[in-house]
């Protein structure tokens, strides 16, 4: 009995031993398993920022390279701008030499002075004021000549009234009050129109003059038409003219 006991015991110690041998190896694989996920993610975030730094000292040179370029190209352009200006300078020195010279520009000034550009018509002694002179005329005006059109002049309306065959002065072609028509159904001058040409609906009128003011300021207001029902199953048929 004391033999099965201290066998059972050393067989009971034996499976204990190995049990913490397995748990230890399973503790020891995962902590390896979390030691190189560690070291993997921080070769990860290394190589990421050395890439990143990478990418930002290219863009960088980039950008300092087209810097470049354009101061480059301003120095070039603000230089070539600066040439072309002075050649412009230079020759328009040199062209004025030919048509500004001083031995003749007294002479030109005088001729100038001499035969001046009429700004408008009339005398250049006359005192203007405004747009009229002092002896009423309108120097701006080309109608206020004496030899101006016919608009200008004093019509009488007798003369080219007592001619039917006359045109009207301010515009040819216009009809008169002497020789207008209608067509030829109807009166062909103004004084042989008929009443019934101009004839009004003496009804209207008679309603007119008859309706009071308080009528006119107030009106009778109308009943309003009445609606009809629809029973169960009818159809409404609209009135005739609505």
């Amino acid at each position: 009995m004391r033999d099965l006991r201290r066998q059972w015991q050393a067989d009971h110690e034996a499976s204990e031993a190995r049990r913490v041998e397995r748990v230890r190896k399973a503790f020891a694989a995962q902590a390896e398993q979390q030691r190189a996920a560690a070291e993997a993610r921080a070769a990860k975030r290394a190589r990421f920022a050395q890439e990143t730094a990478e990418r930002r000292a290219e863009a960088a040179a980039r950008l300092a390279r087209h810097r470049a370029h354009a101061r480059q190209f301003q120095a070039t352009t603000g230089y070539l701008v600066a040439q072309v200006r002075l050649q412009q300078r230079t020759d328009l020195l040199e062209w004025s030499r030919d048509w500004i010279r001083l031995e003749d520009l007294d002479e030109r000034i005088d001729e100038a002075l001499a035969s001046p550009v009429p700004l408008f018509p009339g005398e250049w002694g006359e005192r203007i004021v405004g747009n009229e002179t002092e002896e009423g005329d309108f120097p701006n005006d080309p109608q206020s000549d004496e030899d101006g059109p016919e608009l200008l002049k004093e019509i009488d309306p007798e003369e080219w009234d007592s001619d039917p065959d006359a045109e009207a002065p301010w515009d040819e072609g216009e009809m008169t009050d002497g020789e207008y028509t209608t067509d030829e159904e109807g009166a062909t001058d103004a004084e042989e129109a008929t009443d019934e040409d101009y004839a009004m609906d003496e009804e209207e009128v008679t309603d007119e003059e008859e309706a009071t003011d308080e009528e006119r300021e107030f009106p009778p207001r109308r009943a309003p038409a009445p609606v009809p029902r629809r029973m169960p199953g009818q159809r409404i048929v609209p009135p005739e003219g609505s």
